[in-house]
């Protein structure tokens, strides 16, 4: 991991924090679509940010997902990343 200001550590936490609801909203719909990657997900999420710092973007037991990215005025069609879990 990459060595990080303490300031922008806890910028990057609090907007983790400040998007909770969208992280449980998010992570109950993929549960809901689609339980078993949800799983995948949610298992290596917590594997690797309970002994990491990846843990300060954990605000909620619903995260699952090692990143987030907020984009706008994006356009792209749905596709599959080729490290996702389902194709690993």
């Amino acid at each position: 991991m990459v060595k990080v200001p303490g300031y922008k550590i806890n910028t990057i936490a609090e907007f983790f924090r400040t998007f909770t609801p969208i992280t449980q909203a998010v992570g109950a719909l993929f549960d809901t679509l689609d339980h078993q990657n949800y799983q995948r997900y949610s298992e290596l999420f917590h594997r690797i940010a309970d002994d990491t710092a990846i843990s300060i973007i954990q605000t909620t037991l619903r995260n699952c997902f090692l990143g987030m990215a907020v984009l706008t005025g994006l356009c792209c069609s749905p596709h599959w990343d080729s490290r996702d879990t389902i194709n690993s």
